[in-house]
């Protein structure tokens, strides 16, 4: 009883002092209560795809419908994520090989969300792959962009069909020392290929770029911040922009000023 009753006195001094400054407590409960949040389908299943070798949990989902299955539980017991976002290279329902992914495959994972009380979020492109060690979209090899470009359009149509009309794109593009990459000659790769995915996608479909000062380029990210995420999406155009990752600015960024920046900007954006 002595907890509950500290508890509701500090409750009522921080209504004193937020009333002060015009904050109506109960429309901030609200906005809580409705505050939602996408789970990302990976951290239910063996996690990081071979980035991060082969660590698998206890009781770790074997494929996408158990993946769901655990979501499904969360949302049950936070009432705060209603959608999955998944990766399309790791949660093809029919596990088909990476070539063979179809877009019809991913109705059944829809399907089965909805019966689960959820919905597909942000459909990402798989680009942590055997082969994309020197580039995905930026690659010199213009065979491991065309497969990877006609991959992220794969996506897109998923997205447009079957989730939220949202895909997101983190590259593993970048270089362990110096002269291992052009690095101008990356960056018109990287460039071409997200301008020709951009004019061949879905109308409806949004994109989201995402960056990362490090890793896994120790060198140099081809993406490696939002200033560089924020060109790529003028470039391309209003239906796309940047998505911050929390994790992936050098120690002591003020992530809180990216965001205020690219608001002002007028730049769509999200948050992982």
């Amino acid at each position: 009883m002595a907890c509950t009753a500290e508890i509701s006195e500090k409750y009522d001094v921080l209504r004193r002092e937020l009333e002060k400054k015009g904050i109506d407590i109960a429309e901030v409960k609200r906005k809580i209560e409705n505050f939602e949040v996408e789970v990302p389908s990976w951290v239910f299943g063996a996690f990081g795809g071979g980035r991060f070798s082969g660590y698998t949990p206890p009781g770790a989902a074997r494929n996408i419908f158990e993946k769901l299955d655990d979501a499904a539980l969360v949302n049950r017991l936070t009432g705060a994520t209603p959608r999955v976002s998944i990766h399309v290279g790791w949660d093809d329902p029919d596990e088909a090989p990476f070539e063979e992914i179809q877009v019809e495959s991913f109705r059944k994972l829809r399907d089965y969300a909805r019966r689960l009380g959820l919905d597909i979020g942000a459909v990402n492109p798989t680009y942590f792959l055997e082969g994309t060690q020197f580039g995905s979209l930026s690659a010199n090899d213009p065979e491991t962009r065309r497969r990877l470009i006609e991959h992220t359009l794969i996506s897109a149509e998923i997205a447009a069909k079957y989730a939220t009309g949202l895909i997101t794109l983190w590259f593993p593009d970048g270089s362990l020392y110096p002269g291992q990459v052009d690095m101008r000659t990356a960056e018109r790769n990287m460039k071409s290929s997200l301008k020709e995915i951009y004019q061949r996608m879905p109308d409806s479909v949004r994109m989201l770029i995402e960056y990362k000062l490090f890793e896994p380029g120790t060198y140099h990210t081809v993406i490696s911040d939002y200033c560089v995420a924020s060109d790529l999406a003028r470039h391309l155009g209003e239906r796309a922009g940047v998505l911050i990752d929390v994790g992936h600015h050098a120690h002591g960024v003020n992530v809180e000023h990216i965001v205020a920046r690219l608001i002002e900007s007028g730049m769509p954006g999200g948050i992982h």
